[in-house]
């Protein structure tokens, strides 16, 4: 995504390990259902698991391109005309 303009954030996996398996652990309760998801939100930026999920979720930002402001200020003839935008 670097070369389409974009600083990557964070690749995470939507489902991760949870892939699968997703009817028993819909079914979970309690002190088990938190366990896993602790596990899921510890395991969501491992590569490893980015290949057994369902869904990637891309993070990134579009990189700002301040060149053309610059060379806008360059033009300008005199100090003051660069201070004032004239």
């Amino acid at each position: 995504m670097e070369t389409n303009g974009f600083m990557s954030l964070d690749l995470l996996a939507c489902e991760g390990i949870v892939s699968g398996i997703d009817e028993q652990v819909n079914r979970l309760e309690g002190d088990a259902w938190d366990v896993w998801v602790d596990l899921s939100f510890q395991l969501v930026r491992d590569p490893s698991i980015h290949g057994s999920a369902y869904h990637l979720l891309y993070v990134g930002q579009k990189r700002v391109q301040t060149r053309v402001f610059i060379l806008q200020m360059l033009c300008y003839s005199t100090p003051n005309d660069r201070a004032t935008g004239v």
